[in-house]
């Protein structure tokens, strides 16, 4: 044999190596992505992706070797609705494991809750760590996709399966079946991207309502509110009339608050801070290092400010205490109009945008010239969220605004139509609250 003929074969068996090794290189380069296994693949809460088909294992793919570049598994589950957002709030309870089992490492378990985050005895986040975040209750949190449907994700970034391993599930338990959350999963995803799932997260319509009582109780305001919108938020408080049907004068405080009301479970991670309050156009000096946030009353789903409460944690003995309380209610008075501001922030964006006012077009047929650079442009009117004044504020002197008014539906501790019935005569227990939740 000639040797040209030798190395020509010799050159096509090097090659043939390369197109196989090509082959190898281009598979690896090419990872799995937001692949989901459902149907015939989903058996009692275990999603089979390689197994032995005569024991009715079998999964969508033929070898483990394709499961190798697995880093993030997403397990899709159907709920109960109602007792899941009840589970999100604590009660009833509602744990379970999530986890894979194969060859390599075997029946790898991790714990999954619907409870956002730790809370303390009063239902305020906790943050032992000190990072600034809540501490997770467990190491997986379901989320809500939709009503009924949630998700929760593993991730290792070492990968779950090895190309030598024989077979490979990802499985979920729920401990919990006597609470009624009828848990079932839908379907399992295999690296989940954000870019296939450009869906916003919906925003929950959130109203932001005042408490507020004079130091007699002779004005009050239950009604003056704002639809929350992320960012900064405007509440204006009109100076009860009296029966001449003149504004009255508001003369210091028993309670001042403002009440995000019915939210405190379904945005967990919502977050508010007083920006100011005005009186009469001029600022009332309130200390913003000592206005309490949280779940203030934990009988009810309300994220409250508490600016100042006789019957809270921001007095003491029912009395202003220059140690814990924001403001001096001696030097609170207005008998015009009351603007209370305040930031609110979801970082998972479950509060809507603020309106964008329209912009007027320019006529280019108008003949009215622009202002030069030399004469100063008129001021913008104040840009901010809408907010509603109260119409119909409550007073001793007024029949048509007495505290028996039916704007009473947001009030410190108590009802408020018991409140004002009965007056200055309530007896709250001190509160324990947050300085601020993160």
């Amino acid at each position: 044999m000639k040797i040209s003929k030798i190395f020509a074969g010799m050159s096509a068996m090097a090659l043939a190596a390369s197109m196989i090794s090509m082959v190898t290189v281009s598979a690896d380069a090419e990872p799995l992505s937001n692949y989901e296994v459902t149907g015939d693949y989903l058996k009692n809460n275990v999603a089979y992706l390689v197994g032995d088909e005569s024991k009715g294992e079998a999964g969508p793919f033929a070898s483990c070797a394709e499961l190798t570049s697995v880093t993030s598994i997403t397990f899709v589950v159907s709920a109960n609705e109602e007792v899941a957002q009840a589970a999100i709030a604590g009660d009833p309870w509602v744990g379970g494991g999530l986890g894979t089992n194969s060859d390599t490492l075997g029946w790898n378990s991790h714990e999954v809750c619907f409870k956002p985050f730790a809370t303390d005895k009063d239902g305020n986040p906790v943050d032992e760590d000190g990072d600034g975040n809540p501490d997770p209750v467990k190491e997986c949190t379901w989320q809500k996709v939709s009503d009924g449907v949630y998700e929760a994700t593993l991730v290792n970034e070492e990968g779950f399966f090895k190309a030598d391993d024989t077979y490979a599930q990802a499985w979920f338990q729920d401990w919990s079946a006597s609470a009624g959350a009828e848990m079932t999963v839908t379907s399992v995803i295999l690296n989940k991207t954000e870019e296939d799932d450009p869906t916003p997260p919906s925003t929950v319509d959130v109203t932001a309502q005042v408490g507020f009582a004079d130091g007699d109780w002779s004005c009050q305001d239950w009604a003056a509110s704002t639809k929350v919108v992320e960012g900064e938020n405007t509440i204006k408080v009109a100076a009860p009339l009296g029966e001449d049907g003149t504004p009255m004068t508001s003369e210091g405080i028993t309670v001042f608050v403002v009440d995000l009301l019915d939210c405190f479970a379904e945005i967990p991670d919502l977050e508010c801070e007083l920006v100011s309050v005005t009186l009469d156009g001029k600022a009332y000096d309130v200390d913003l290092s000592k206005v309490l946030y949280g779940n203030i009353e934990d009988d009810k789903d309300n994220y409250r400010i508490e600016i100042f409460n006789v019957y809270g944690a921001t007095c003491v003995g029912q009395k202003y205490d220059a140690e814990v309380s924001p403001c001096d209610p001696a030097a609170f008075t207005f008998s015009e109009e009351m603007v209370i501001k305040f930031n609110a922030h979801s970082e998972s964006g479950m509060l809507p945008k603020a309106p964008v006012d329209p912009v007027d077009p320019v006529d280019p047929s108008s003949s009215e010239p622009e202002p030069s650079s030399s004469e100063s442009a008129p001021e913008s009117s104040e840009s901010g969220t809408d907010s509603t004044e109260s119409g119909s504020s409550s007073s001793k002197a007024s029949s048509s605004s007495k505290a028996s008014s039916t704007n009473t539906t947001a009030n410190p501790n108590t009802g408020a139509a018991a409140l004002a019935a009965v007056g200055v005569a309530l007896a709250g227990a001190a509160v324990v609250a947050s300085k601020k939740r993160k």
